[in-house]
């Protein structure tokens, strides 16, 4: 994404951090929704795809 943001000369390191601050929220995703009262089954198939982008975003701040 940053990548292409420079690539398209868009501000990189503002799209980076909006980015990372989301990577918290991702990771405590299945939390949340546990705590909202979302079933197990649904929390375990939507956030398999939250942990991936989580892991992702966590590689923007290297």
């Amino acid at each position: 994404v940053c990548e292409a943001a420079a690539f398209d000369a868009l501000p990189v390191e503002a799209i980076k951090a909006a980015l990372l601050s989301q990577v918290d929220f991702l990771r405590d995703l299945p939390r949340h929704a546990a705590e909202a009262g979302v079933q197990q089954e649904v929390i375990d198939r939507a956030c398999d795809g939250c942990a991936i982008l989580a892991e992702v975003g966590g590689t923007l701040g290297n």
